[in-house]
């Protein structure tokens, strides 16, 4: 005879053991604002260093024409759109995913379901 193993999702088994968590709703707290603030202006202020250190880089970096290294090495000519396309994507993706998770705290319309207990009467 053969045993069977039922295969279950995790979500199924959180479901029987809490049934009312089943429905989560993620209410954005002052707390979470707060730590949502100081990353998002953390990430500005990254975000923003990057892309001076990029244009100093550009600006004081070596020519194409300058004179070859110590190991007789001559640095190649520059593409400039791709360093700043290196330094700009990161930084469109980093505020993408602010929106996505600032949304995510604060949802336009919040679904609740409730579940009324039964009405008895002279119990």
């Amino acid at each position: 005879m053969r045993r069977q193993c039922a295969s279950f999702h995790i979500s199924e088994l959180a479901r029987l053991r809490h049934p009312v968590s089943s429905t989560r709703v993620l209410v954005a707290t002052p707390l979470a604002d707060l730590l949502f603030y100081i990353v998002a202006a953390l990430i500005a202020v990254s975000q923003a260093l990057i892309l001076r250190s990029t244009a100093r880089g550009m600006h004081h970096g070596p020519d194409a024409a300058a004179e070859p290294s110590r190991t007789g090495v001559v640095p190649g000519p520059r593409n400039v759109a791709l360093e700043w396309t290196y330094a700009i994507v990161p930084a469109i993706g980093l505020a993408l995913l602010l929106v996505f998770a600032w949304r995510t705290m604060h949802p336009a319309v919040m679904q609740v379901e409730g579940v009324t207990p039964p009405a008895t009467i002279g119990t």
